[in-house]
């Protein structure tokens, strides 16, 4: 009887130590801020090719100029299956601040700004 119960405590701290470690969660990646974007962007495709920094130099500017084209840029840069992950990553971590800005634009009465947040909402 005692064999037994050691026994189940020790399966039952083995199943309990298993559990915990399948659990880790990664941090989830940070929005950049919006003023930072143009920043982020061309550190992250510093070394990419001539197309693709054109590309990027287009979202810049336009984020730059607080201009709503950067957010359909950006979504379609995000679509490109040449880029890195880190690549990948910092466009995807500037996009939410591009929107919150549209948002707020269009909040304010920037068709334009009102235009690029439903082509974003239609293309989720």
């Amino acid at each position: 009887m005692k064999k037994s119960v050691t026994l189940r405590a020790i399966w039952i701290g083995l199943c309990l130590v298993a559990a915990s470690g399948c659990h880790k969660q990664s941090a989830a990646p940070q929005t950049i801020e919006a003023a930072r974007v143009p920043e982020v962007i061309q550190d992250a495709f510093q070394n990419a090719n001539p197309e693709l920094k054109a590309e990027v130099e287009t979202i810049e500017t336009a984020a730059k100029n607080q201009d709503p084209a950067a957010i359909t840029n950006l979504m379609l840069l995000m679509h490109r299956p040449d880029l890195t992950p880190q690549q990948r990553s910092a466009a995807s971590r500037c996009l939410p601040s591009l929107l919150i800005s549209a948002q707020q634009a269009a909040a304010q009465g920037d068709e334009r700004a009102a235009e690029a947040v439903k082509a974003y909402n239609i293309s989720k």
